[in-house]
């Protein structure tokens, strides 16, 4: 179905997510969900303040297994990278980093039992 690009790329992000918390859950790796940009909140007193999140282009999700640092965006079919997400990922990989840019939760699923069991594999 995700070839056909029916799902959004939020759908995905959350396939993605579910799937991560699992794997925590069992005790294969440790994820953080990444949210970038600006948050305007409301303090007790009534004023407002600026928090500032993650850097622009920031990926999506990190996950840690075995001491790997594996970073993933995540994109619908038809969704495209913007400039400042290339230019983290350039960042990731220049220094020895792993860049997952996800599209299909068949290829993450891949991906990630790659790392977790050294082959392909569709469930854990």
């Amino acid at each position: 179905m995700t070839r056909l690009g029916i799902y959004k790329e939020s759908n995905l992000k959350n396939q993605v997510i579910d799937y991560l918390q699992i794997l925590e859950n069992g005790g294969y790796c440790y994820y953080e969900r990444i949210n970038s940009g600006e948050l305007l909140v409301l303090n007790k007193d009534g004023t407002k303040r600026l928090v500032k999140l993650a850097r622009d282009g920031t990926s999506d999700a990190m996950c840690v297994i075995y001491g790997r640092i594996i970073f993933i965006e995540l994109k619908s079919y038809s969704g495209k990278q913007t400039q400042n997400q290339k230019e983290f990922q350039k960042k990731v990989e220049s220094v020895g980093g792993i860049y997952w840019l996800i599209n299909d939760f068949d290829n993450f699923l891949n991906k990630i039992n790659e790392v977790l069991y050294g082959r392909n594999r569709t469930t854990i």
